[in-house]
């Protein structure tokens, strides 16, 4: 056998397990090493029941402290893990949220609103709808009149939602928030489709149709059946949505015959346009404090309402330089107990009527924010009004409703009454003017604010 090959044995006996060398015998080296003294010994079996004792101790704790965290000392209980916690948290929450709506009576609040294509729906409409949603859990209802599919809707949410609504994350892959199915979008039927359902409600009413068809355009003021009057078809298309809300708020009656109290039901009518909108934490606030349960006192002296209107301002105007803020939606208007703001205009500015409301609704301070109560009028929108959902959804009152005699308030370039005036004259029919104790009553709440356009 060569060198090499002896080293590679070597080597690998150096792996192997090494034999133990036999014991001394009797006659070896190691026999005459001192044997230890009876002391040593003694203290070696000390040691050696002192080593046990711990030992012993030390298992009786492990078994101890095992069966107290599972639960079987009598006084204690298992810790609980932390989706455990998170159950108990959420059980807590909804346990708190029903106390609390036995306080307070806490609504349930669906968004509906409008808008003329996907392109017309603001970047602020958006954002109000996703917190709305995968914040608050509310549901959305969007008409729209016209799809564009380049710049779908649909899209924008999913993008945003999935930026502003899911965790950071490593790898960069994203999900779908299921928050935005919350947000449904329909498409409105087109004006020749709406004009029908209109005549047919119409017959009904036994309003003659065929003067109303071979009238020519402004002939008939408020005429519901003309094709190329703005205001006409935004009449047409919001009672469209209010009629799908209405079929699905009472589908089969099955909301009736649950025994639900509609009026813990707030529905937030909108325009999707705007450049800005209240916070979604105040929207429930606003409506908890001033909408729910029903029109009247409560016990702290709130007074409730069926509606509360936003304070829809604009910012700026051509031809002065210096920034300010006006209030806009004079059309939709009406001060108690008949002053409708639309021609008013000439005589007091849309600031000063800001500054009415202001004024009006002041109720001081508290921690140096002010603060401001609701200013009861006969009409109002402000782009985002919040309403009981029983009173909103009543089946005698509509937006494209028509009377011979009219009710007034009609624009002279539109020839048409603002399509919430016609809504809120009709409900302050059904439910009674001023005086009365089951009166219609609507608001405009000067901090609700929106802002309609940037000029």
């Amino acid at each position: 056998m060569n060198s090499s090959t002896t080293q590679i044995r070597r080597s690998d006996d150096m792996c192997q397990p090494q034999q133990h060398d036999k014991l001394p015998s009797e006659g070896s080296s190691a026999a005459f090493l001192p044997k230890p003294s009876e002391t040593f010994r003694r203290r070696i079996a000390v040691f050696r029941r002192v080593i046990l004792v711990i030992y012993l101790q030390a298992s009786f704790f492990v078994v101890y402290w095992t069966r107290f965290n599972r639960g079987t000392h009598p006084a204690k209980s298992q810790p609980k893990s932390r989706r455990q916690h998170s159950q108990d948290n959420r059980s807590n929450r909804l346990m708190h949220k029903s106390n609390a709506n036995k306080k307070s009576q806490t609504p349930n609040i669906s968004l509906v609103g409008i808008s003329y294509s996907d392109e017309t729906v603001s970047d602020a409409a958006i954002e109000f709808l996703l917190e709305a949603a995968c914040t608050h859990n509310m549901e959305s209802y969007i008409l729209l009149s016209k799809r564009i599919p380049k710049t779908s809707l649909d899209r924008k949410i999913s993008l945003l939602s999935q930026h502003k609504h899911m965790p950071l994350a490593k790898g960069g892959t994203l999900e779908q928030p299921k928050c935005t199915n919350l947000i449904h979008i329909e498409l409105a039927p087109n004006q020749r489709e709406l004009i029908r359902q209109t005549e047919d409600r119409l017959k009904n009413d036994g309003v003659n149709i065929a003067s109303l068809k071979s009238a020519n355009r402004g002939e008939v003021p408020n005429n519901p059946l003309v094709d190329d009057n703005r205001i006409a078809n935004i009449k047409r298309v919001r009672e469209y949505q209010r009629q799908l809300m209405r079929d699905s708020f009472y589908k089969d009656n099955e909301r009736n015959a649950s025994g639900v109290d509609d009026s813990q039901f707030v529905l937030a009518v909108m325009d999707l346009d705007m450049f800005d909108y209240p916070s979604v934490s105040q929207v429930m606030d606003v409506s908890e404090r001033y909408i729910v349960p029903h029109y009247g006192d409560t016990e702290d002296g709130t007074t409730k309402f069926h509606a509360i209107c936003a304070n829809g301002l604009q910012r700026g105007r051509f031809g002065q330089s210096h920034p300010h803020r006006g209030y806009y939606d004079t059309f939709a208007t009406i001060l108690l107990p008949n002053t409708w703001l639309h021609p008013k205009r000439a005589q007091i500015s849309q600031e000063e009527i800001m500054d009415w409301f202001i004024d009006e609704g002041a109720d001081g301070s508290t921690n140096g924010e002010a603060t401001f109560h609701p200013v009861p009028v006969r009409s109002c929108f402000g782009g985002f009004t919040l309403y009981r959902a029983d009173v909103w959804l009543d089946p005698s009152c509509r937006y494209d409703r028509y009377s011979e005699g009219g009710v007034g308030y009609i624009g002279s370039k539109e020839h048409h009454t603002c399509e919430h005036v016609v809504l809120h004259e009709c409900l302050r029919e059904k439910f009674g003017g001023e005086g009365d104790a089951t009166a219609f009553s609507i608001a405009v709440l000067p901090n609700l604010l929106t802002l309609w356009h940037l000029i």
